[in-house]
């Protein structure tokens, strides 16, 4: 106690020193316990869910893609050949226009289509009311709704009188049976579930090439690994392939884990930023190191005259290891109120639709961690010094009558040492933020192939089966574009299947002329369906043909618009306006089926 006291004094006495000291650390301290908040809540932290460890993604996957979606048949085959899987359900994302609230203007919100076992994968039961059974979710069965916890609370107000309540979902009566609780967040963004198999009539879900968006979700049993899931599901694929030559050849299955399947992506940019604010904490401790050795080297008299009268060299170092413990300690807490201040800022420029980005709190893991690196500095930061102080000669101290002037040459070598791990370490730190900085800089001025300055999309879906006669499309997109094209400050309007740079239909393709290729191995092609005008809204020019025009209705003859690398891909050192392609669009298109396929002219 009387070591902190004398520190106390000690660091008072030197107010300079002790605020330059506590606001690097804090610095240093703040920047790491901001990053390892975000890395704890988003790669570390276990999903909220019993057992999550077994939790995985199932999809398909083939030479083209490393995942894409399940067709309802191979799914159906891998439920009943597996024995890995606990539960295996499938589940396919939506958007559904709720309307018909009292004193509530309609919404789109998030939806999801799931098999009944969905909720028993993810292990959570309704904090209210009940989930849809097996006896619900088939062809003809009732239509029923589980709402999220958030729905609930900003629908409802959280009313218990919910359960038996008919909203309109897409235009069709669905009666609430249950409310999940809130951290229930599976499939992401989403806030209502429905039974999926009520679909499952469409003769399109029953075709093996057809990809209706469908994700597989399994429990593996007890004991089981996530390789030998792997092997047995690419066992399975690999009999399906022979079995199903025309649909299923060169196509496999890939098992993620859920929390790698959520998160992956932002693993590489966390752990970057880990390694950079590890670098300034670094920085900030070889800082505290040379300023307190020469604090030192200036005290060394005093600590001369203690070991004089008897101080030992432990207690020398103990006082100064106390000193820079106290140190640590005032900054780390200065360094906690600047992470709580940084974590505000990084939920703000997190990824939207990622819940553990945006559930960012510190935690009791979160505080320890501070506390820790607080400890770890102060040693790091304060041993080197302190024992180099605790070795100085005493004779020497004593008969220098100034300050400092019995610093050693060893001492002074290692603080020059210091300086340069400091001015390496800020290069290192510097070059890298200035390659990110160029990288990104790179993307931004890279060619997209359309100018997305002043261009404005928006989503719309119409509910089923209100809009399902094309006729009834036809007129509500013509009377879209109409209002549209009338608003003050629109110069061009059209409408597309999806946004540019993500089609997410493709649809198997072959060049007039070119040999049949053996079954499964068509080639295929990412495409959307757009009205005339799209290429003039979004500023992309044509290289050679003509946009589509209002004459290209159905009755004329099919044409259109490929981008350049497949014109040279398959039309090399041809002139490929005007050569002609058999594929197949619409519903077929979208489902990847390659049949009824007709002949288009480029």
């Amino acid at each position: 106690m009387n070591d902190l006291r004398f520190a106390l004094r000690q660091l008072r006495k030197s107010p300079g020193f002790t605020l330059i000291a506590v606001i690097t650390l804090a610095l240093g301290i703040g920047a790491n316990t901001a990053i390892f908040s975000v890395i704890y809540a988003v790669l570390l932290q276990p999903l909220p869910y019993p057992d999550p460890d077994r939790l995985m993604i199932v999809t398909e996957s083939d030479s083209n893609q490393p995942q894409i979606s399940v067709s309802f048949p191979d799914y159906i085959d891998w439920k009943r050949d597996n024995t890995v899987f606990e539960q295996f359900a499938v589940s396919r994302r939506e958007s559904f226009n709720l309307s018909g609230l009292e004193n509530r203007a309609p919404e789109q919100i998030s939806g999801a289509i799931v098999t009944a076992n969905f909720f028993k994968v993810i292990g959570l039961t309704p904090q209210l009311g009940r989930i849809f059974t097996e006896e619900e979710d088939r062809v003809g069965g009732p239509l029923v709704a589980v709402i999220s916890d958030r729905l609930w609370q900003r629908l409802f107000a959280r009313d218990p009188n919910v359960l038996g309540r008919t909203v309109n979902f897409g235009n069709q009566p669905y009666t609430v049976i249950g409310v999940m609780p809130p951290q229930m967040f599976s499939p992401r963004t989403v806030e209502v579930w429905f039974p999926i198999m009520r679909r499952t009539d469409d003769q399109m879900w029953q075709t093996r090439d057809n990809h209706p968006g469908l994700f597989g979700w399994a429990r593996l049993k007890p004991g089981v690994s996530v390789e030998k899931a792997l092997a047995e599901m690419k066992q399975v694929a690999a009999r399906l392939s022979k079995q199903y030559p025309d649909s299923n050849a060169g196509v496999s299955v890939a098992v993620t884990p859920l929390l790698e399947n959520q998160v992956g992506d932002y693993r590489a940019s966390l752990n970057l930023l880990l390694g950079a604010v590890v670098l300034v904490l670094l920085i900030a401790c070889a800082n505290l190191a040379n300023l307190l050795a020469a604090r030192g080297a200036a005290r060394a008299r005093e600590f001369a005259v203690r070991a004089a009268v008897g101080a030992s060299r432990w207690q020398i170092i103990r006082q100064l290891l106390i000193e820079s413990l106290v140190l640590a300690l005032v900054g780390g807490a200065l360094g906690l109120c600047l992470a709580a201040w940084g974590r505000d800022i990084l939920v703000a420029l997190s990824p939207p639709g990622v819940p553990r980005f945006q559930n960012l709190s510190l935690n009791g893991w979160v505080l320890a961690f501070s506390l820790a690196l607080s400890f770890i500095t102060s040693v790091l930061f304060g041993l080197w010094p302190a024992w180099h102080t605790s070795r100085a000669d005493i004779s020497l101290a004593l008969n220098s009558g100034g300050r400092g002037s019995s610093d050693s040459a060893g001492a002074r070598r290692s603080r020059d040492l210091l300086v340069i791990a400091e001015v390496a370490l800020t290069l290192v730190l510097l070059s890298a933020a200035g390659l990110v900085l160029k990288s990104f800089a790179n993307a931004r001025s890279l060619g997209l192939g359309f100018d997305p300055q002043l261009l404005l999309s928006a989503r719309v879906d119409l509910p089923s089966p209100s809009y399902e006669d094309a006729t009834k499309l036809m007129n509500f997109s013509a009377a879209l574009m109409e209002k549209l094209s009338a608003l003050p400050g629109v110069q061009n309007a059209a409408l597309a299947s999806n946004p540019p740079l993500m089609t997410g239909w493709q649809t198997t393709f072959l060049p007039e002329g070119a040999p049949e290729p053996a079954p499964g191995k068509l080639p295929s092609v990412e495409m959307d369906v757009v009205t005339a005008g799209y290429f003039q809204t979004i500023h992309t020019p044509l290289l050679r043909g003509r946009p589509f025009e209002a004459r290209d209705t159905k009755d004329m003859p099919p044409v259109i618009i490929v981008d350049q690398l497949l014109a040279e891909r398959y039309f090399p050192g041809q002139e490929a306006v005007g050569k002609r392609v058999r594929m197949s669009t619409g519903e077929k298109a979208r489902a990847n089926s390659g049949q009824s396929s007709e002949s288009f002219r480029i």
